[in-house]
């Protein structure tokens, strides 16, 4: 399964758009800040798997409280959600022991505008970076393995 991951879109579908006409892809998911934009996207896809979460910019518009999902993707265990409630700005220790505690695989986040991947090969944190810059992920996931590549156009 091959799944184009974008966040912080902040109004801009065009990137979205672009990217996914050029790349190929089963599913894509959007963390958060412009979850209209990535549902505009999305109708434009119908048979593409969709996640998304809000962040805290959508949070004021929708009243969210559901600010992250678990998904099963591959094989893979993956935790979605934008980051804002784990304060990734400061640092990833929040959010890693958040998925220690849930034994997830994979975290997807968002919200520092800035692209960030680690894998221990235990854990997997992925920040695709701001798609309004063009920034996005790529992550593959099959037969319970994943991998993961950060690009740009």
């Amino acid at each position: 399964m091959r799944y184009i991951v974008f966040s912080d879109s902040h109004g801009s579908r065009r990137e979205m758009e672009k990217i996914l006409g050029r790349e190929k892809f089963d599913g894509f998911i959007h963390l958060g800040d412009g979850m209209t934009d990535a549902e505009d996207v999305a109708s434009l896809y119908p048979s593409a798997a969709f996640i998304s979460v809000p962040g805290n910019c959508d949070g004021l518009f929708f009243g969210s409280d559901e600010t992250e999902t678990e998904a099963v993707i591959g094989g893979v265990r993956i935790l979605v959600c934008h980051g804002h409630r784990y304060q990734v700005k400061y640092g990833v220790g929040m959010i890693w022991k958040r998925a220690v505690e849930l034994g997830v695989r994979a975290v997807l986040f968002g919200h520092t505008h800035e692209p960030y991947y680690r894998d221990t090969g235990e854990i997997m944190l992925l920040n695709p970076g701001t798609v309004r810059m063009g920034e996005y992920a790529v992550i593959e996931a099959a037969d319970g393995r994943i991998t993961a590549e950060l690009l740009s156009l």
